[in-house]
């Protein structure tokens, strides 16, 4: 999506998204739109996360963990869509390790 122009870990995010979106046969929802809105989300909340260490910081890791599913939910009411709790956990787990190699 044209939002995710020059975003390149943003475009990482996105495509996990998308799969689980894929899992879930939710992709008929405009699935690429929030999934490139999450993807930009979790990017956001990562950069404003990391600090010296972070990967080794299971504090920071979980308070990003926790920003990323309440984004995750707001979502789900916002375009009344059902991602399963381990789709949750999927999508910010993957996020998580894709972050540790990008940043």
């Amino acid at each position: 999506p044209e939002v995710l122009k020059g975003k390149d870990v943003a475009k990482a995010f996105y495509g996990i998204c998308l799969e689980s979106f894929e899992r879930q046969s939710c992709e008929d929802n405009g699935a690429t739109n929030i999934c490139a809105e999450l993807g930009i989300m979790i990017d956001e909340i990562i950069q404003n996360n990391v600090v010296i260490d972070w990967h080794s910081n299971v504090v920071v890791q979980n308070k990003i963990r926790q920003e990323i599913d309440d984004y995750i939910f707001s979502l789900k009411d916002k375009y009344n869509i059902d991602i399963p709790i381990e789709e949750h956990d999927n999508i910010i787990e993957k996020s998580l390790e894709i972050a540790k190699h990008r940043y």
